[in-house]
This record gives C-alpha cells, structure tokens and sequence, in this order.
C-alpha cells in the first residue's frame, strides 16, 4: 500500500513539474491600462490576454464613459 502511495505521488509530482511551463503564458505583459499583449487593430491599440480582447480609444471622452460591444472576432 505505501508503494502504491508513494508511486502515485511522484507520478503527480513528476506531471507537475513538465506541465507546469506548457501551462503559462509565454507572451510577456503589456505596460499598460490593460494586461495582455500590444497589438494594433485598425489603427487602435488593443491588448489581448487569453481569448479576451479590450481595444483603447486614442483619445477618451470627456467623462471616460465606457461603451462595452460584444464582438466575433473574425466573423
């Protein structure tokens, strides 16, 4: 029994270990408003983290009202 404990363990651990880096994200963060990665979209910059994607205004509102779209990327 300790055997199979023991063995089951180290499995875990050994998996672990080598899934661990496929795991993280290797693009590095963005400085700025955002997290994510800088890339551009129509002129605009826009930060994409994971399947999340925000795209900045050049220049705010007066107030910074927000405007929140639901868009398919690529449709």
């Amino acid at each position: 029994m300790k055997n199979k404990v023991l063995n089951l363990f180290l499995t875990v651990m050994v998996l672990g270990v080598f899934a661990a880096p496929v795991c993280v994200d290797a693009a590095p963060p963005a400085k700025g408003p955002f997290p994510g990665q800088l890339q551009k979209w129509h002129g605009f910059d826009m930060y994409v983290n994971g399947g999340n994607k925000v795209v900045v205004p050049k220049k705010a509102a007066d107030g910074k009202p927000w405007v929140w779209r639901a868009r398919f990327w690529g449709a």
